[in-house]
């Protein structure tokens, strides 16, 4: 019974721990979910961003409701268990608890990207960069 690894948008790489903990045999996925898009107002320029980081990465894509689709996909495959990288989305914390429901659910901590303090929000990202890349230049 294979395990599966849902890849959302707060961490779109193939160097995440969640790929060594839930090992080679599982299945690496993410949804492309128009109307989570579109509740976000994500602008066109930035789905063609995410879609672009996606077609270099080894994941398989699918389009739907997040949730729908990876009850399908869990069921159809009989996962044991589905992993993620940690999120501050709610969205997504709301899904992997209706998730855990039915299977078991790891939510597997992201690394830092830089020693960053988390004291505020950052409504952009240049905000948070500002901060970031004088750390991450230094090296």
């Amino acid at each position: 019974m294979p395990d599966l690894i849902w890849i959302h948008e707060d961490f779109l790489s193939e160097n995440h721990p969640v790929f060594k903990k839930a090992g080679t045999d599982a299945t690496s996925v993410f949804i492309w979910d128009k109307n989570y898009f579109k509740s976000r107002e994500y602008s066109t320029k930035r789905q063609v961003f995410l879609f672009e980081t996606l077609c270099s990465l080894p994941f398989d894509i699918y389009e739907g409701d997040t949730l729908d689709i990876l009850k399908k996909l869990a069921t159809k495959d009989k996962t044991e268990t589905l992993y993620m990288p940690e999120t501050p989305n709610p969205v997504f914390q709301e899904i992997a608890k209706t998730l855990a429901q039915d299977i078991s659910v790891e939510i597997i901590e992201t690394p830092p990207f830089a020693d960053v303090p988390m004291d505020k929000t950052y409504k952009r990202f240049f905000q948070y960069w500002k901060k970031a890349k004088k750390q991450l230049l230094k090296a």
